[in-house]
């Protein structure tokens, strides 16, 4: 009877015991590269929503702030949106908000044009929003209802080679209006004020009443009012991470208000 070796080598793995085990295997690496996957691709959207969203609360906080501390009186209120016209449709992309660097020169008066901050897209560059100033022009800005003038204004300040540029956010998005038009910033205000300017001009022109004015809260009396203004903003703005080539526009809503007693 043979007696067994001590310490003979131990049988190895057989065929299908290794492929079993190499399949194994690549389930569990497999396993591992999606849950890696899906962690980067969480971290890219969550760091470009992170992004963008400190990108239009500065945004927003910025423009808010100087409406609320705007000048503003009777023969100009404070702010006015100009719109460009594409293909039929208007574009209310550029805000014009009288806020002088320190006491205004006319505060009864009409603002100078040193005095007014200038908030659009960079037609250079869509994706960047303006501020812009123009410190070395003292002369008087239009009357609020020429509307040709100040859109010649605008053009110029936009274009003027001593205006200083402040660049507020880079991550404006951008489209195309229509086939063959230029790319725009993805931005717009509205302006909405109590009495209306139609009721103020119709009061004015003398075809409207004092006490059939919309004021808002009743806040006048008989020889004078307040009048409000209410800027409202929408930015849409890139949430891509700055890494990947395709990211998410978020929409983001902002407004500023203030108040200004007028004369009967």
């Amino acid at each position: 009877m043979p007696i067994p070796r001590k310490g003979s080598p131990r049988r190895g793995l057989s065929l299908p015991e290794l492929l079993a085990s190499m399949t194994i295997l690549i389930l569990i690496a497999g396993s591992l590269g999606s849950v890696a996957t899906a962690v980067r691709s969480s971290n890219s959207y969550c760091s470009g929503q992170t992004q963008a969203a400190q990108h239009a609360r500065v945004t927003l906080s910025r423009i808010e702030r100087n409406l609320s501390t705007c000048t503003a009186n009777e023969q100009f209120p404070g702010c006015r949106v100009f719109a460009t016209t594409v293909s039929g449709s208007a574009f209310p992309d550029t805000l014009v908000v009288w806020k002088p660097l320190a006491t205004a020169m006319a505060p009864t008066g009409l603002p100078r044009v040193n005095e007014l901050l200038l908030y659009t897209y960079n037609p250079s560059a869509p994706n960047e929003l303006l501020e812009i100033r123009d410190t070395t022009n003292t002369a008087t800005a239009p009357a609020a209802t020429s509307t040709t003038a100040w859109n010649t204004l605008v053009t110029q300040l936009k274009t003027s080679n001593t205006a200083t540029r402040t660049v507020i956010t880079t991550r404006l998005h951008t489209a195309l209006p229509a086939v063959g038009q230029s790319t725009r910033g993805a931005l717009r205000f509205l302006i909405l004020a109590g009495p209306p300017d139609a009721q103020w001009t119709a009061y004015r022109a003398g075809t409207t009443a004092w006490d059939d004015l919309e004021w808002p809260l009743d806040r006048y009396g008989s020889t004078t009012g307040t009048r409000a203004i209410a800027c409202q903003i929408e930015l849409q703005v890139d949430a891509s991470d700055g890494v990947t080539t395709s990211g998410h526009v978020l929409p983001f809503f902002g407004s500023g208000s203030y108040s200004f007693q007028v004369s009967r």
